[in-house]
């Protein structure tokens, strides 16, 4: 019940860089990566695929569940709400599997009423269709025209704004993506920053000059799959990957599947 009132932000800086997920397939794995090696509390957590299915694991294998199984209960669930305000609140797993005995009460709470439970099975585990995960996560919609978007980059320069830092660093990575220059340094003097200030501030919003130009890619790399007379090679080439394979390795990290095996489950479901 506590969990179910959880709000991203109320996951500090932990929550900032969930924010900053492509995809549900990328937020899961930015969750393992964070669990795993910067904000391990002993519990263990990975990915299984299955079908059209991929399983997110939780463990704590060095303590002993029943004597902890309100803590466990609430770390699992603290996942799952994570997962489930940045994929959007109307999905809900279709089985969730527990280990400890059978809690009645957990099939009362609205959270998971749509979802089958299962207990006493070897550790926690959230069914997540593949159909979900490989699609860009839902944000905010940005109707900035041409003159705005100046503004934006002028009062960046002169005050660099909390709230949109990162978006019109975006903007300005993508025109200089398209442009043919995705060095930080030329980012930085535009700006009017020295490198060293710009990668600071954005590590105090969890965030790199490499995850961003990450993001930028991603975004054009969607909207450029979405066109079945680009060439896939052409696409890598125009974001600047030195080959095609680099290109793909990218994109699966993003997405958990190839840039053709994306632009096939997007046709083929329409």
């Amino acid at each position: 019940m506590a969990s179910e009132k959880l709000e991203i932000e109320d996951l500090g800086l932990f929550g900032k860089i969930l924010r900053q997920s492509f995809t549900g397939y990328d937020l899961l794995k930015t969750i393992i990566t964070l669990l795993s090696k910067t904000y391990s509390s002993g519990v263990r957590v990975w990915l299984k695929e299955e079908n059209d299915v991929i399983w997110f694991n939780h463990q704590y294998p060095n303590l002993q569940y029943d004597k902890n199984r309100q803590g466990g209960y609430y770390a699992f669930f603290l996942h799952f709400q994570a997962i489930r305000s940045m994929i959007g609140f109307d999905w809900y797993p279709t089985d969730l599997y527990f280990q400890g005995q059978t809690v009645k009460g957990l099939s009362d709470i609205d959270l998971f009423s749509r979802s089958r439970i299962h207990f006493n099975q070897r550790y926690n585990s959230i069914g997540i269709s593949k159909n979900v995960l490989y699609l860009p996560l839902k944000r905010e919609s940005q109707n900035i025209d041409y003159n705005e978007e100046q503004d934006l980059y002028e009062h960046l320069i002169s005050s660099s704004p909390d709230v949109d830092f990162s978006k019109a660093l975006q903007q300005l990575i993508r025109s200089q993506l398209l442009g043919g220059n995705i060095q930080i340094q030329t980012i930085a003097d535009a700006i009017g920053m020295s490198k060293r200030s710009l990668q600071r501030c954005l590590g105090d919003r969890g965030l790199s000059y490499f995850h961003l130009l990450d993001q930028v890619r991603f975004q054009l790399a969607v909207e450029w799959l979405k066109d079945t007379n680009i060439p896939i090679g052409e696409i890598a080439f125009e974001l600047h990957y030195s080959e095609i394979n680099s290109f793909t390795r990218s994109f699966k990290r993003w997405t958990g599947v190839t840039p053709s095996d994306y632009r096939y489950r997007l046709h083929s479901t329409r």
